[in-house]
C-alpha cells in the first residue's frame, strides 16, 4: 500500500554558477510512473506559489494606488476548495503583493495562517511552516515556477512545475504539468493527487 514516499532520486552532477554560489543540481532524473505514484500517494500538504502558478504570470498595471490585476483559472479554484473540504493542507507562499489574492484564497477555504505574501526569501518561511505544523518533507508537494522556489523544491517529496516554468525549475521537478501557469496546472496536480488517494469522487465533488 502507498503511504511512504519513495527515496529521492540521486541528483545529477551539480552546476557551479559562480565561485561563491552554492552547488545547484541542474538536472534531476524524472521518476518512473511507479515512483511518481508513490510520491503522490504520500502527500498530505500542497504548497504553491501564486504568480506563475495560480496566475498566468502577467500583471496588469493599474493607476497609482490601485495595485495590480491578475488572472486566475476557475478550474484551479474548484480544485482548491475541493481539496480543502477533503482535508488536505494547502499553503501559499508568494513574493508578490497580496492585491486581491488573499481574498480569493480565503473565499476558496484556505485559512489565513496558511497564506504568506510579500515573502522575500521563501525557504525560511517554508521551514518554519512545516516545523510548526509537524509536517514531514516527504508529505509535501510544492508547485513552483522560478528560482525563488528552487531551494524548497530541492527538499520536498514531490516537486512540481507548470509546463511553462523556468528551465531550471522544470529540470528539478519530479513532475512537469501538461498545463501551464494560470491555465489549470493546479487543478491538474490536485486532481491527480486526490484520484491517486481515492478522494476525488464523492458527494462533495458535485458542489462548491
Amino acid at each position: 500500500a502507498l503511504g511512504v514516499a519513495a527515496a529521492a532520486p540521486e541528483l545529477a552532477a551539480p552546476l557551479m554558477l559562480s565561485p561563491n554560489a552554492p552547488a545547484l543540481p541542474h538536472l534531476r532524473p524524472k521518476p518512473s510512473e511507479a515512483e511518481l505514484a508513490a510520491r503522490f500517494g504520500a502527500i498530505t500538504t500542497v504548497v504553491m506559489d501564486v504568480d506563475g502558478v495560480l496566475t498566468d504570470g502577467y500583471v496588469i498595471t493599474l493607476p497609482a494606488g490601485m495595485g495590480y490585476a491578475r488572472r486566475m483559472q476557475i478550474k484551479d479554484g474548484y480544485a482548491l476548495q475541493h481539496a480543502v473540504k477533503c482535508g488536505y493542507r494547502l499553503c501559499v507562499i508568494s513574493g508578490g503583493r497580496p492585491d486581491g489574492v488573499r481574498e480569493r484564497l480565503l473565499g476558496l477555504g484556505l485559512s489565513d495562517e496558511h497564506i504568506f505574501t510579500q515573502v522575500p526569501y521563501k525557504l525560511g518561511v517554508f521551514e518554519d511552516y512545516v516545523a510548526r505544523h509537524g509536517i514531514g518533507l516527504a508529505e509535501v508537494a510544492y508547485i513552483g515556477d522560478d528560482m525563488p522556489d528552487y531551494e524548497i523544491m530541492a527538499r520536498v517529496g514531490l516537486a512540481i512545475a507548470p509546463a511553462d516554468a523556468a528551465d531550471d525549475i522544470r529540470a528539478l521537478a519530479h513532475y512537469v504539468c501538461a498545463l501551464g501557469a494560470g491555465a489549470g496546472c493546479v487543478r491538474e496536480v490536485l486532481e491527480r493527487l486526490m484520484k491517486a488517494q481515492g478522494r476525488w469522487y464523492g458527494g462533495e465533488c458535485f458542489r462548491w
